[in-house]
């Protein structure tokens, strides 16, 4: 039986599949792209939060199942404004806390990983003077992490100069993953790595964060 507590999660992940899909079309010009694209960032955020919950009602912590924010492509390149779930109940001690905290990035990570390695195994390298870099538009420089650069160098191999990566959309899903992750590890406030902070260091350090 379909109730408030999980109708209100079902449409917004429903809207936020769309919305994805329609900004990994646009992005890949496909609509295979689309629907990869889609699958695997839902996948990365859904991971990530239901981390979070598993480990709440582990606890015995009442938690919603996670919300999903669409956005239409001209308000957000990736469809989606991320995810979040609510907290309803009192969380009894600092280790409950911390595992509910931390269960989020690592779920995240284990699907963003793997995602992102498979999508370097499907992207290609192109010459930047070709017709296909030019009607690309995902030939864009999304930085050089040290995980994506090991990845790279593994499934793709060194890129002459002259050349370009141009990612497959479920490697740009799995960078995605792995940055939304490293902003929500930053010690501040109610994110994640603001929760991590506040079990593990001394009060004293709580007003930094």
């Amino acid at each position: 039986m379909i109730t408030r507590s999980t109708a209100i999660p079902l449409v917004l992940f429903v809207l936020t599949a769309a919305t994805t899909f329609l900004s990994g079309y646009m992005i890949s010009g496909t609509y295979t792209g689309g629907i990869l694209f889609s699958l695997s960032l839902v996948a990365i955020l859904g991971a990530h939060e239901m981390g979070h919950y598993f480990y709440g009602r582990k606890y015995g912590v009442s938690i919603t199942l996670p919300w999903f924010i669409p956005a239409p492509p001209f308000l957000s390149p990736i469809g989606t404004f991320g995810a979040f779930i609510r907290i309803k109940s009192q969380i009894r001690g600092r280790k409950e806390l911390f595992d509910i905290g931390v269960a989020g990035p690592i779920a995240g990570v284990v699907v963003a990983l793997p995602v992102l390695f498979i999508g370097l195994l499907f992207s290609d390298v192109v010459a930047l003077d070709s017709e296909r870099f030019s009607e690309m538009q995902t030939a864009m420089s999304l930085g050089n992490s040290l995980v994506f650069a090991l990845f790279s160098k593994v499934a793709v191999g060194e890129v002459a100069q002259g050349y370009e990566l141009l990612l497959h959309p479920v490697a740009f899903a799995g960078w995605i993953g792995l940055f939304v992750t490293v902003l929500n590890l930053m010690p501040a406030g109610q994110l994640d790595g603001g929760h991590i902070v506040y079990c593990v260091f001394p009060a004293e350090w709580h007003k930094t964060t």
